[in-house]
């Protein structure tokens, strides 16, 4: 069962990562939603690299986890994704990373008492 469903689940994020490049933003007009025109200029190459950094960044997690340890690649990652997805400056994104790996290791290794690496 946890393979079938991560594999469906697999199959689902690369179906969502080939259309996405094809999806237009809708706008609300009088309560309707229309579809917009194409844009006219095109995204910043640091927007359209960002779902494939992201990628190789969760890859390199997953890799690594066991190496660094929970709270060091948690805090790496979140780093990462925070900056990805638009976060200003630097104080943000690790501030919000020690918030999450903070939690999630109370959460799990204190409370739950599960093992982390």
């Amino acid at each position: 069962m946890p393979h079938g469903s991560g594999l469906a689940l697999l199959a689902l994020a690369v179906w969502l990562f080939v259309v996405a490049g094809a999806a237009r933003p809708a706008r609300a007009e009088g309560g309707r939603f229309k579809a917009r025109a194409a844009p006219t200029e095109p995204a910043p190459s640091r927007a359209r690299w960002s779902p494939v950094v992201l990628a190789v960044a969760l890859v390199l997690y997953a890799a690594l986890l066991p190496r660094l340890g929970f709270v060091v690649a948690s805090f790496a990652l979140v780093v990462v994704a925070s900056r990805l997805m638009g976060a200003p400056g630097w104080w943000r994104p690790a501030l919000l990373a020690l918030s999450v790996t903070g939690v999630g290791y109370l959460l799990f290794a204190r409370w739950l008492g599960v093992p982390l690496p």
